[in-house]
């Protein structure tokens, strides 16, 4: 019966071999209360980021960076007979220390459906914004190939609003189809790092002086997506789920990079599927395409490759022979191609692992 919902709180450190470092602080209490009988939430976040890098790569980035971001995220709930509507708006106040400069950002979070026909079509639409925390955490978790210090920075998104249909044309066939724009303010690009230094004939070069890193460079961001889902469950042992991208974008203020959307597809689809032969074997697959992808060279010389599209297969077998074990067996890239989804590092080709499960009941 309390008015305080829940509270989340996180702690995070990390470290590199160059000596680079980020620690993050958040709480983010979530509270819930009636007023006048409407249902009221109110979303509250105190967010502490700070780093610092002591080892330079070829391209030069902020020794040290620090926010802090306080947030509110109102909202009220509004429901009819054919129609929900949950109301809210954020408000964010970041303060960069490094910079001696403060921001305060309003946002709106609109999430709104309408009934056209009772499960077969339902319209909706989802207007929102938000300030983006990057992290090196993020960045290191999403290219492990970047530069021993790179640009750490906030991202303001604008607007970020979808528009579509959604609904069940069966009991056992699901379809979404919709469209959308978003607007971003400083958004981080991965450019790979054209620099390879030459530091005389016997001393040994820096793993990262080779033109193999990758750099964080900051421009605003325009994408116009369309996109749908379509979703299969035969019974309860068997369901099949599509996705489709199509992305456009349109890059202003990037001319560090020639306005170059560096490293984002174009287009991208995946099938996956989950089969439940019997209690004891189930088997789970995952097929993903992803279009091609223009990546900016940076440094002594400039320029723009494209990425080829490339498809990827995973299976997953398992095989549960008592309620304590269970075997399984993994196929990984079973299509074979040593594509690459960051420029100058093909992935690993073909790969397949096997092992057991344990439980322990204690």
């Amino acid at each position: 019966d309390s008015v305080l919902e829940k509270v989340e709180v996180g702690l995070s450190n990390i470290s590199s071999g160059n000596d680079g470092s980020e620690t993050r602080v958040r709480l983010q209490p979530q509270l819930a209360f009636e007023v006048l009988e409407e249902e009221i939430a109110l979303g509250v976040e105190v967010d502490y980021l700070t780093g610092s890098f002591d080892t330079q790569g070829t391209q030069p980035a902020p020794d040290a960076y620090s926010y802090l971001n306080i947030g509110a995220n109102p909202s009220i709930n509004l429901y009819g007979d054919k129609y929900k509507v949950e109301l809210g708006a954020r408000l964010n106040y970041i303060t960069d220390s490094e910079n001696s400069e403060s921001n305060f950002y309003v946002y709106p979070d609109i999430n709104a459906s309408y009934i056209l026909m009772e499960e077969k079509v339902i319209a909706y639409t989802v207007i929102g914004g938000g300030l983006d925390m990057n992290t090196l955490q993020n960045f290191a978790d999403e290219n492990v190939f970047i530069a021993p210090a790179i640009t750490v920075a906030p991202t303001n998104r604008q607007v970020d609003a979808q528009l579509g249909i959604k609904g069940k044309l069966s009991s056992n066939f699901g379809y979404k189809l919709y469209g959308g724009y978003s607007l971003e303010e400083n958004r981080y690009f991965y450019t790979k790092d054209n620099n390879a230094i030459f530091t005389g004939i016997g001393v040994e070069r820096p793993s990262y002086n080779y033109a193999n890193t990758f750099a964080t460079q900051y421009g605003d961001l325009n994408t116009l997506t369309f996109g749908g889902s379509a979703s299969v469950d035969l019974n309860t042992q068997f369901n099949l789920t599509l996705n489709t991208q199509f992305m456009s974008y349109d890059v202003t203020n990037g001319d560090d990079f020639d306005n170059v959307a560096s490293q984002l597809p174009t287009f991208t689809a995946d099938i996956v599927g989950n089969y439940d032969i019997n209690d004891k074997w189930n088997i789970g697959t995952t097929l993903y395409f992803v279009g091609e992808r223009d990546v900016f060279r940076t440094g002594n010389t400039t320029a723009t490759e494209t990425l080829d599209s490339f498809i990827d297969l995973n299976l997953d077998i398992n095989y549960k022979i008592n309620p304590k074990l269970t075997a399984f067996l993994r196929g990984h890239n079973l299509t074979g191609g040593n594509y690459q989804y960051y420029l100058d590092y093909p992935v690993q080709n073909l790969q397949i692992v096997g092992g057991a499960v344990y439980k322990f009941d204690f």
